[in-house]
């Protein structure tokens, strides 16, 4: 097929775009006008300015009130977990050093006890306050009475089983700063016999901590009711650790509340702050997460909110009606234009039916006859593999077959609307495989010539859409015409940034009054019940939509369709 003629057809396409003339409203142009604009662009500033003033604190303050009571609550539960940890094997490491005949026992199972990196070590301490036995090795007994974590128990201060959390020191034997977890053992009596104490690293807190993504300033803070910080670590600042609570007011309301959403100034660095404090009461501790307000808040932005409030107020006063009434407009057009396209993908499956049951019914027979030779084979037991493998690949063509229809059918019920691009060349072909059983029943030839193209900015249905409409106006033309020749053309191929695609038929053309109206909506040639006018009206919606053209012209004794879609520009 030569492509010539329609190459210069397609290149020489230069008819403008149809346009619809919208009527815009004269602009508002009275003093009496143009001073309530101005009234309402002050009082729309005004009120914007003090709305937020007013609600952005509290709605700030909720926010980061309620991702502190999260982050807090995750912390909680991080620390409940890694004390229960560190309980269970000073629990295990107590009812073993219970088995130690003397001391050096009891250090050789120290030494030869497996720790976590985060236990810096773990020391016996017998009831006269002095060190017994440690993990990291003998060393010289220590004296510990004057450190508070060996003192409640010596002073039988606390509960013989409870655990004691002490507040950070730097170790006699380690050298580092640790938090100490303590628990006595007690002989059968219940005498002390000693106390064992396990050091952990406050330094693995402040990792945890300083891991949580948080805005700059913010703070998490593990607190003793005690008022002393066990590790505190503050995003774009230095950790702290082992100090006094630097604010009694905060410390009190939190043991007088309990766990509870909290504001405050640090007298530290002056920085207001809100957050969440949840209070660890089994071990008399207390989480603080807390983020500073102001920058969340965002002064500046509070001002620029209010000066849009005005230029959108202006923006609104002046234009208001004008845009509505086009915003109508184009809605109204829209909803047409998608419309018109379901309808016509509605059609189009219409149109398919009858071609896609002939289509179908033929691999289902052969599949059928084949199952049936196989039946009869097996039952007289002279089924040989060669013949059977040829059967079942028969069947299993067939099926495919039929797998592709289907497929290529359920393509065209996708929605209208979608933005994505296709090959023009595989959706003239899908086109093909639907109708040309249509053309082949109905006696017309089918001649085509699809060349490779680059995708267009059309969902693949959209064009297989346009493709059917203007197969089956060709097939309808032909019969409703009777020429002596039956035959419907189509081309696809490439010219000059764009994909051409031309249907041509002998169906005796497009009279020439009627040819500027078949692209309106529901306008038909055909007779009632035959034909809905929306095929061609909503292909010209649909490539108009890419940014394409559709023109018609007669040549010999039918009419030309050609399609004109530039190339989908490349994604940036």
């Amino acid at each position: 097929m030569d492509l010539l003629p329609y190459r210069r057809d397609c290149f020489g396409m230069n008819k403008k775009k149809e346009s619809v003339p919208v009527k815009l409203l004269r602009p508002l142009s009275t003093g009496l006008h143009r001073a309530w604009i101005i009234v309402l662009v002050v009082v729309i500033g005004l009120a914007g300015h003090v709305a937020v003033h007013r609600t952005v604190v509290t709605d700030v303050q909720a926010e980061i009130t309620s991702e502190a009571r999260a982050t807090a609550a995750f912390l909680a539960a991080t620390f409940e977990r890694t004390a229960n940890a560190v309980e269970a094997l000073m629990d295990d490491t107590i009812l073993r050093l219970a088995a130690a005949a003397d001391p050096a026992d009891a250090q050789g199972y120290l030494e030869s006890r497996g720790l976590p990196s985060s236990i810096v070590q773990l020391t016996l301490v017998g009831a006269d306050g002095w060190t017994v036995a440690s993990s990291q090795g003998a060393v010289t007994p220590v004296d510990l009475n004057d450190r508070e974590h060996i003192r409640v128990h010596v002073d039988g201060m606390l509960d013989y089983d409870r655990m004691f959390i002490s507040v950070p020191v730097l170790g006699r034997i380690s050298g580092q700063w640790t938090i100490q977890f303590t628990k006595a053992f007690r002989g059968p009596q219940g005498a002390l016999d000693g106390v064992l104490v396990a050091s952990y690293a406050v330094s693995d807190f402040l990792d945890l901590y300083s891991t949580f993504p948080m805005d700059e300033g913010s703070l998490i803070a593990l607190t003793g009711l005690d008022g002393v910080i066990r590790a505190r670590s503050v995003t774009g600042d230095d950790d702290t650790f082992g100090v006094e609570v630097p604010l009694k007011s905060l410390q009190e309301q939190i043991i007088r509340k309990g766990t509870q959403g909290v504001a405050f100034v640090s007298p530290i660095d002056g920085v207001a702050r809100v957050g969440w404090a949840q209070v660890l009461e089994r071990h008399r501790l207390y989480l603080l997460v807390a983020t500073p307000l102001v920058p969340r808040m965002g002064v500046v932005w509070v001002y620029e909110v209010a000066w849009w409030l005005f230029l959108t107020g202006m923006v609104l006063a002046g234009y208001a009606i004008r845009q509505y009434y086009i915003a109508a407009m184009l809605r109204e057009r829209l909803a047409t234009g998608q419309k018109a396209v379901a309808m016509a993908n509605l059609t189009s499956l219409g149109e398919i039916t009858a071609g896609l049951s002939h289509e179908i019914g033929t691999p289902i027979t052969t599949i059928m006859l084949a199952i049936g030779n196989l039946k009869r084979k097996i039952e007289t037991g002279t089924v040989a593999q060669p013949y059977l493998l040829a059967k079942l690949d028969r069947i299993e063509a067939s099926a495919a077959r039929i797998g592709t229809l289907m497929e290529t059918a359920r393509g065209i019920a996708r929605r209208p609307g979608e933005t994505d691009s296709c090959d023009p060349a595989a959706a003239t072909r899908n086109g093909l495989v639907l109708v040309g059983q249509q053309l082949e029943l109905a006696g017309i030839e089918l001649v085509s010539r699809i060349e490779p193209c680059d995708a267009v900015p059309l969902a693949s249905s959209s064009l297989e859409t346009v493709i059917i409409n203007l197969l089956t106006n060709a097939r309808d033309a032909i019969l409703a015409h009777h020429p002596v020749s039956r035959r419907v053309t189509i081309a696809c191929f490439a010219d000059r940034g764009s994909a051409c695609i031309v249907v041509e038929d002998t169906g005796g053309g497009v009279p020439k009054v009627i040819r500027s109206k078949i692209f309106e909506p529901f306008f038909t040639t055909k007779e009632a019940g035959k034909g809905t006018g929306i095929g061609l009206s909503s292909a010209l919606e649909i490539i108009r939509g890419a940014s394409g053209e559709i023109a018609v012209e007669n040549v010999g004794d039918g009419a030309r369709f050609t399609l004109r879609i530039p190339y989908a520009k490349p994604a940036n």
